[in-house]
């Protein structure tokens, strides 16, 4: 069903798309070394001690969590910055919702049991949803078990995102503390220092690492006589003879993770400094989280007017995108275009470049765009109608955001 959709396919495959697709049957990049579970429990351990202190953190403490010193790290460690008392202040916020809940399903009786939610759900099953996590997150020592605050995020972004509708008050103010806490704990999971990050990392991605240099390979070496598409089909392009192959990865998160830390702490450029890639690593340090359709693109050049033996015969580029945007940024740009609109009354062309402004991807922010716009044309065309007078009403539903 995954390759038929993302071929936009009806129906099986076709054979020559059969020969196309493969499937990792034996997990062998997907699974790691076992030998690696008990330094990932290390360091969560470690983790999970520093997280339970109940003071300000100084910077030589943020620096005992984040020894890197990564901006976006730092950056969340200071808005946080008494660990305990935000896990505390989560927990009773957490616990709010879910009374709150409670409230509505004894207000509206036997209603509560309609799947009126978003993919059907119910009152009903949101408030045993959010009964688990109030009842997980706080243990019987009395400590908090940060292990849940990924899971509590994904749920208030999730409700934010799909159950606008049915929103409560403490739901905005828990996802702006709740999403330091992740951007912290999700990240240093995977090591703490930079040792420990290039250590868990090559354990887990070496398999796809190896997947991938031997596609690499693969291609550079083979014979350039094969089937090529009708060059006379390339409407405008600009190189319609290029030899193009392309090779799509699906992976999962730890992977992602696990490669991001590769590149960042692999010592690609260990000899010698690179302005641009320096550049790079500045901005890698500033992504805060990996959204769903996070990416990496790496694309493989060969200048053929080269020696074949040359080392710049081969260029190879590097894209990343941290994907969808979370819920602040989104309201953030929605507030910014309502306020616009207010104020000038402006065009639809000119509404239309503010957007394009607001919405130019940067490295931290790529995917989401074109739901983004295309959920602006919407309010565009419901803006001309009621500025004719005419007015015009519906529900905006969306992909549940998947790991």
């Amino acid at each position: 069903l995954f390759r038929s959709g993302l071929l936009a396919l009806e129906g099986g495959l076709t054979s020559i798309l059969v020969s196309l697709v493969h499937t990792d049957e034996k997990n062998s990049m997907l699974d790691y070394s076992s030998n690696m579970t008990p330094i990932m429990d290390s360091v969560k351990a470690r983790l999970h001690q520093l997280m339970q202190v109940d003071e300000d953190m100084k910077e030589e403490d943020m620096l005992d969590v984040a020894p890197t010193g990564t901006a976006s790290l730092m950056a969340s460690l200071r808005a946080v910055k008494n660990p305990f008392a935000a896990c505390k202040l989560v927990h009773e916020l957490v616990w709010s919702i879910k009374n709150r809940l409670d409230a509505r399903i004894a207000k509206r009786g036997s209603s509560a049991y309609e799947c009126n939610l978003f993919h059907g759900e119910s009152l009903i099953l949101m408030a045993a949803r959010w009964d688990k996590l109030a009842k997980d997150f706080k243990m019987k020592n009395g400590l908090f078990d940060i292990s849940k605050i990924p899971d509590i995020y994904d749920c208030v972004q999730y409700d934010l995102l799909h159950n606008r509708h049915a929103v409560v008050p403490e739901w905005q103010e828990l996802h702006d503390i709740i999403s330091k806490l992740a951007d912290v704990i999700v990240p240093q999971e995977y090591g703490m220092t930079r040792d420990e990050k290039v250590e868990i990392s090559q354990a887990i991605c070496s398999g796809l690492l190896r997947k991938m240099r031997a596609d690499f390979n693969h291609n550079v070496a083979q014979v350039e006589n094969e089937h090529r598409l009708n060059p006379s089909y390339y409407d405008g392009a600009d190189s319609p003879y290029r030899h193009v192959r392309s090779r799509l990865y699906f992976t999962s998160e730890s992977h992602v993770h696990s490669m991001l830390n590769i590149l960042r702490h692999g010592g690609l450029f260990p000899d010698r400094s690179d302005a641009v890639w320096d550049k790079a690593l500045l901005e890698l340090g500033a992504v805060p989280e990996l959204n769903y359709m996070t990416r990496f693109v790496f694309r493989l050049y060969e200048d053929t007017s080269r020696p074949i033996d040359s080392d710049s015969r081969y260029l190879v580029k590097i894209q990343f995108s941290a994907g969808a945007q979370r819920w602040d940024k989104i309201q953030a740009k929605r507030s910014t275009e309502k306020a616009f609109r207010k104020s000038s009354g402006g065009s639809r062309r000119q509404r239309h470049k503010l957007r394009v402004f607001l919405e130019t991807p940067t490295l931290a922010q790529q995917s989401g765009l074109d739901a983004e716009l295309k959920e602006g044309e919407e309010e565009d065309e419901e803006g001309e109608e009621e500025e004719d007078g005419i007015g015009r009403g519906g529900g905006r539903g969306g992909d549940r955001k998947s790991g």
